[in-house]
């Protein structure tokens, strides 16, 4: 049994900083948490809500934010 481990996680936190909306992201692969879960944007993003993206959108689910892998 195997158990993930994130560095800079804390129990009931998130591993990435929390998406704001007034703010722009371009970073290439930048990490945002939002609603238990990490999205990493493709490209620029501002005031789009990440829960909201599909498969040609700005951000793509990476991860839960403990930093386990996503399951179906």
């Amino acid at each position: 049994m195997s158990v993930p481990f994130t560095v800079g996680y804390r129990l009931g936190e998130c591993a990435a900083p929390q998406w704001q909306p007034n703010r722009a992201y371009s970073a290439i692969a930048e990490k945002v948490g939002f609603q238990g879960i990490i999205y990493k944007v493709k490209h620029w993003s501002y005031n789009f809500q990440p829960d909201k993206a599909g498969p040609y959108d700005a951000w793509l689910a990476y991860s839960y934010c403990d930093g386990s892998e996503l399951t179906d």
